[in-house]
């Protein structure tokens, strides 16, 4: 599964979060697939360290249900805005639905340098040049 998408991450009060949809073909997931992406593209701002889960964003499930476990995604870790690489997540629960919604990659970063709250204007737009998963 391949998607190019550009992700705004919202400021929430003590970090930043984004979703990507990216389960349009519909794949069958279950307790215990392990999703592997592979991103590349870069932040137009400086980005903490950047993590992830797979979040059911689907009216079933209550419109907000984290069906993964948390990883952190080595991007964010030096000075430079690029993201390239992979990481892997691991699902702890059953999307609702084979519906793009129902299994949403969330991307959020805590504050960065000496932000007390986060804010919009600080809030970074990362642009993915490249986007696969691999589903095992």
């Amino acid at each position: 599964l391949s998607v190019v998408s550009s992700v705004k991450l919202d400021a929430n009060t003590t970090n930043y979060q984004g979703v990507v949809a990216w389960n349009a073909a519909g794949a069958e997931l279950a307790t215990g697939d392990t999703l592997t992406f592979t991103l590349k593209g870069t932040s137009d701002k400086e980005i903490g360290q950047l993590k992830a889960f797979i979040v059911d964003n689907s009216e079933a499930a209550g419109w907000w249900s984290v069906i993964s476990s948390y990883v952190e995604t080595g991007f964010g870790t030096d000075d430079s805005n690029a993201i390239e690489g992979s990481f892997s997540v691991t699902l702890t629960g059953d999307p609702s639905s084979t519906d793009s919604a129902a299994s949403k990659l969330s991307l959020f970063m805590d504050l960065v340098g000496d932000e007390e709250t986060a804010s919009a204007d600080n809030a970074p737009t990362i642009t993915l040049t490249e986007f696969t998963v691999t589903i095992e």
